[in-house]
């Protein structure tokens, strides 16, 4: 069994600072642990000085994926309140928050990467309002990009 991040049903979820630069502790696909060359991460979130429960009462800034994935749940949550009709369409869902996503152009894993897809943000960092309104009317024409790497 491999890890439940390496299968192509899982959305996987990269880790931005505030700045929106993937940081340095976010896994970068394609995926090599069993071979199968997936690309991953599907999506990028804030996982970087998230202010989070801690234990033993009040909050604490914590860094992960653990706490980016938790930004993507709610952008679900979200679509899925704006368009009932999505309710349950993990595909679809998916595909509404990867193509509403802000594009970032990564050249510092692989390829010089494109304006669609890239393995350090995958699709680009979530966009919740860009995704509510990609469900509710006509796709966005313009979809911002964001250069790095070097």
């Amino acid at each position: 069994l491999y890890p439940i991040g390496t299968y192509n049903a899982s959305y996987s979820v990269g880790a931005v600072n505030s700045g929106g630069a993937i940081a340095s502790f976010s896994s970068r696909g394609p995926v090599t642990y069993n071979g199968s060359g997936l690309s991953k991460p599907d999506i990028s979130a804030p996982g970087v000085a998230v202010h989070s429960a801690a234990p033993g009462g009040g909050y604490a800034l914590k860094q992960g994926t653990s706490m980016a994935a938790p930004h993507v749940t709610g952008v679900f949550a979200l679509l899925w309140s704006a368009y009932p009709a999505l309710i349950g369409q993990i595909d679809d869902s998916e595909a509404v928050l990867n193509a509403s996503a802000r594009r970032v152009i990564d050249t510092t894993c692989g390829p010089a990467g494109s304006p669609d897809y890239n393995h350090p943000y995958g699709w680009g960092s979530v966009d919740a309002l860009a995704a509510v309104q990609a469900a509710l009317g006509p796709p966005r024409l313009y979809l911002p990009v964001i250069i790095r790497g070097g």
